[in-house]
């Protein structure tokens, strides 16, 4: 969860410095992806809350800190679209949505205790968390 703290806290510092008001379409529209994702995922597997709530509830505080990190990098994508780091947020927006969707099948996979360690989306990872490297470097060379 510290990454998700981390990155959403940056993602903030990032868009607050470029766009001083958002205004409120952009907010509610965060707070929409956001709850999407987590309602979605507490859904389909609701049903295990009866029978491990730990697993549940830990699985759930991380689809929420992933859903936020994600709203936040859409709306930072949108915020850059026509400026220089338009790319850049563009390539780390694609590493995240890549990375959340990652983390959601992952718990979907815990949850339903299907999970291997030679399942699909460990190769996922690897790839998104290398797509959000090099959005970075992108970024600090724009700069």
């Amino acid at each position: 969860i510290s990454f998700y703290l981390f990155a959403a806290y940056h993602l903030l510092k990032n868009i607050k410095y470029f766009k001083k008001d958002l205004g409120w379409g952009p907010k509610i529209g965060v707070l929409a992806v956001s709850l999407v994702m987590i309602f979605g995922f507490g859904l389909f597997t609701i049903e295990t809350l009866e029978s491990d709530t730990n697993v549940y509830l830990m699985s759930m505080a991380y689809v929420v800190s992933s859903a936020v990190v994600l709203a936040l990098v859409l709306l930072g994508a949108a915020v850059f679209k026509n400026s220089v780091l338009g790319v850049a947020w563009l390539l780390l927006a694609a590493g995240i949505v890549g990375y959340s969707v990652g983390d959601i099948w992952y718990y979907y996979l815990e949850e339903i205790e299907e999970y291997s360690l030679t399942d699909p989306v460990n190769t996922l990872w690897i790839i998104m968390y290398s797509l959000m490297i090099y959005a970075l470097i992108q970024h600090k060379k724009t700069i």
